[in-house]
């Protein structure tokens, strides 16, 4: 989990619109009445989490396609354990 935290930390923080929009999000989030300041904090976390997830993601599934396409060019079966 941390290091889906962090991973998607420093990706949002490299986009600067993506990075406006979280800091957005969180500032509406605390204005909620309520449980504002609660929603306010978690709200960057949980969505530099969800970047880093969805980059986890695509990063395996790049590699799965490399190697499934590896394994064709040399005529093996993908699956095999190497």
């Amino acid at each position: 989990v941390a290091m889906f935290l962090v991973g998607g930390g420093i990706l949002t923080h490299g986009f600067s619109a993506v990075q406006h929009w979280i800091e957005g999000a969180a500032q509406e989030a605390s204005a909620l009445p309520g449980a504002g300041a609660l929603f306010g904090a978690l709200t960057p976390t949980l969505l530099n989490m969800a970047a880093g997830v969805v980059a986890g993601a695509v990063t395996l599934a790049a590699v799965m396609f490399v190697r499934k396409g590896m394994a064709m060019i040399r005529g093996r079966n993908a699956d095999a354990p190497t």
